[in-house]
């Protein structure tokens, strides 16, 4: 099996690398930098000629993940997150090859309160929007696969590791106590892509956990478990710039392939990084 990384410098591409070596399964890896083992840029379609030929499966972390720089640079992240990652796609499937598209929980608003895979999708982010349209664009192609990810807490997450330098040091900080998160583990992101490089399933699935916690509640289980003050931990409410708050942040799932994590297995997990 021939397997590529598009965007293997990504924070999700590196904890699946790691995962994937120490499985000794082989894999190419592209990204945009000039002493990439294989160049290729979301901006520059002419990169796209570098892709080896033949390969079995590829999984496309390359894009804009900040909900804000898109809001901010609309046009920029309409070429690079929809228009161009289409072209990479279908460059893909033409040679046979099965994508994996790596989707956001934002394709829905978050007023909304029914998610499951095959829910009306009604995003307020012009991130979730253009996540939404790519999805539709390349959904129909049974060589494709889509997985709509809630927040994946990684051990190397600096807000985290920033809270918890903090209270090392007797500081206090200020967590969010109405901004929710619905949070998986390294883990369990690895396992659910291990399971679909073996399988190479196809269609629109969800990896969520099964419930629902506050930044305040996050930092607060995890601080128990280092021993740290508590009470240096200050709720605080979210800024009103904040532009996705949604009211729901676990996904629904209802088809074979979608994960619904235990939020107690996957706190768990997480506090184990620390």
């Amino acid at each position: 099996m021939s397997l590529i990384l598009i965007g293997g410098k990504s924070s999700l591409a590196k904890t699946l690398k790691s995962n994937l070596e120490k499985k000794k399964i082989k894999y190419f890896e592209s990204n945009r930098y000039p002493e990439a083992e294989i160049y290729l840029d979301l901006y520059n379609t002419n990169s796209f000629t570098n892709i080896p030929k033949n390969l079995d499966k590829a999984i496309i972390f390359a894009g804009i993940t900040s909900i804000d720089i898109c809001e901010k640079q609309k046009i920029l992240a309409h070429t690079i997150n929809y228009l161009n990652t289409i072209k990479l796609i279908n460059l893909l499937n033409n040679q046979g090859t099965k994508c994996l598209i790596l989707s956001t929980s934002s394709v829905f608003g978050s007023k909304s309160k029914s998610l499951r895979e095959c829910d009306k999708k009604e995003p307020d982010t012009y991130y979730g929007k253009l996540k939404s349209k790519l999805e539709d664009e390349v959904k129909n192609n049974q060589l494709n696969c889509i997985i709509r990810l809630t927040k994946v807490i990684l051990p190397e997450m600096q807000l985290i590791k920033n809270w918890i330098y903090n209270l090392r040091i007797n500081q206090t900080i200020m967590a969010y106590n109405d901004l929710f998160l619905s949070p998986i583990s390294d883990f369990s992101f690895n396992e659910m892509i291990y399971e679909w490089i073996r399988i190479g399933f196809s269609g629109i699935y969800h990896l969520t956990s099964d419930n629902q916690l506050s930044y305040y509640d996050l930092i607060i289980d995890i601080s128990k478990s280092l021993g740290l003050n508590k009470s240096l931990i200050i709720p605080t409410k979210g800024e009103e710039n904040i532009i996705f708050k949604p009211i729901k942040s676990y996904l629904d799932c209802k088809l074979e392939y979608s994960k619904s994590k235990k939020l107690s297995d996957e706190l768990k997990m997480i506090r184990n990084y620390y």
